[in-house]
């Protein structure tokens, strides 16, 4: 990967996508199995210290796997998406969780420009009402969610899962365009009310 020189331009698209919380071509098979049986990751907060996913095996999970480097942030479309049907009550808050994991192993962009991106952009949610609890972030500096869940291939591309109550893999995408994501949008919904989010 080709290091980019305009820094500040990708720092800020960063925190502008953190604030508001995916692809490989069609042809390319996904690593990992729908219905697949799936065990909890160690990651890391923003403070570094060590974590698992919240509410695994408790609540439905909407997952997003993000790589800085992606441009446009197309997760942005679905989260929008999924807001919509919250207020619409299509989704029930209770019933799922909501995350972003932040893949700094495969960006060029270092691990403590991150974690400030990260910590202004939840500073900004909070400040319009979203609390972390709703929508928490945490950091993979070691590839632990790609190689535990064999997720293939996730530089340059954002992996947006689905994980139902079963802990099992109820959807797997990889997007790197607003196009794919608002054409995926109702998947992801759907995957959600189908694992137990309604």
């Amino acid at each position: 990967m080709k290091v980019k020189k305009d820094t500040g331009l990708y720092i800020v698209a960063l925190v502008v996508t953190l604030g508001v919380s995916w692809s490989l071509p069609s042809h390319v098979a996904e690593a990992a199995d729908i219905g697949e049986a799936l065990s909890n990751v160690d990651i890391l907060t923003t403070r570094k210290k060590p974590a698992v996913i919240p509410q695994f095996g408790k609540k439905a999970l909407y997952i997003i796997y993000v790589d800085p480097d992606v441009k446009n942030k197309p997760e942005n479309v679905i989260t929008d998406a999924l807001k919509k049907a919250t207020d619409d009550g299509i989704l029930d808050r209770k019933k799922f969780l909501g995350m972003g994991i932040v893949n700094t192993k495969d960006t060029w962009i270092p691990n403590f420009v991150i974690r400030a991106a990260i910590k202004s952009s939840i500073e900004e949610r909070e400040k319009k009402g979203i609390p972390f609890k709703y929508s928490p972030i945490y950091v993979d500096q070691e590839h632990a969610l790609k190689s535990k869940w064999q997720l293939g291939n996730c530089d340059d591309v954002d992996v947006v899962m689905v994980v139902g109550k079963d802990k099992k893999l109820k959807y797997l995408k990889r997007i790197s365009t607003r196009a794919e994501a608002a054409a995926m949008a109702q998947k992801v919904i759907q995957s959600l009310v189908a694992a137990g989010a309604k």
